[in-house]
């Protein structure tokens, strides 16, 4: 990754990671109002609601999953590491909410299920175990990405840190095995 963050260009970085988390945030918030209208009128007692509304989650988690992913790189190559955390904080969250609505869409399923003509029961089984599959998957995906989130960021205060002045970040100094490295003289 380090090599990666040398090759970025931190000017264009610098300029164009403000318009990214905006773009971002903006489009990671269009999943979430789609689901939540999409269920309108709430009836939470109605299992063919519930069943519906577990679908629908499913489809909505993928696009809020890669955004997340998004998010994250550009925050670790301009080094924001609060916007790390806050992400890995909303994945594990969702990643939390994926996981419960894999064990309540298993549940509804299965009551869901006695009430099916036996004709449709073999597409019901199919449609279901996809989506139990997508939601156990990006479950997992958001999980992923929480924990690589949390821990990726600053480096050992032994390691080197270069400095970054096109990122505006002021004060820190490279470092090498704790003893400061005195810079090149011109020849």
């Amino acid at each position: 990754m380090e090599m990666l963050r040398e090759r970025v260009n931190t000017r264009l970085l610098r300029h164009a990671k403000v318009p990214g988390y905006l773009t971002l945030g903006v489009a990671f918030m269009i999943p979430i109002t789609d689901f939540a209208l999409a269920l309108l009128p709430y009836d939470t007692a109605n299992i063919v609601w519930r069943f519906g509304a577990f679908s629908l989650l499913g489809t909505a988690a993928g696009p809020m999953v890669s955004i997340l992913l998004f998010v994250v790189l550009i925050a670790h190559l301009s080094r924001d590491r609060w916007i790390t955390i806050v992400c890995s904080v909303v994945a594990a969250v969702l990643s939390l909410c994926l996981i419960a609505s894999v064990v309540l869409f298993a549940l509804d399923f299965l009551q869901y299920r006695k009430f099916m003509p036996a004709d449709a029961l073999r597409r019901m089984d199919i449609g279901s175990l996809q989506t139990l599959m997508r939601l156990g998957v990006q479950a997992l995906l958001a999980l992923i990405l929480s924990v690589v989130a949390a821990t990726s960021g600053r480096p050992p205060k032994m390691q080197l840190k270069a400095i970054d002045a096109d990122l505006g970040m002021r004060g820190r100094k490279t470092i090498i095995g704790g003893v400061k490295k005195k810079p090149a003289t011109p020849q």
